[in-house]
């Protein structure tokens, strides 16, 4: 339990020192690299794919993997996406693509 709340609490500093914007605006750290990075925000051709569906995917990924190779690794990164995919969901755009 104390690697997940870990996973939750290194989210919640992830987001106000990185993301921190409402819906429409790019985060405080705009990453760009052409095709996939975009004034901070992740693009596959001309589709942005939001935060919480990158961490739903990973989430997706880990937890089987924790089942058969439990590590305290896994739980912290569950912990970490969980936040990230309930923080993305808490905008009002999170469906738009």
């Amino acid at each position: 339990m104390y690697y997940f709340i870990s996973g939750i609490l290194a989210a919640l500093f992830f987001i106000q020192l990185f993301i921190c914007n409402c819906e429409g605006e790019p985060p405080k750290y705009k990453i760009s690299c052409d095709d996939f990075f975009i004034n901070g925000s992740f693009y596959i051709g001309s589709r942005h794919i939001h935060h919480w569906l990158i961490f739903l995917i990973l989430l997706i990924i880990i937890f089987p993997y924790y089942i058969f190779y439990p590590s305290n690794l896994g739980i912290f990164i569950m912990g970490f996406s969980i936040l990230m995919i309930l923080h993305g969901l808490s905008y009002n755009d999170c469906f738009v693509f």
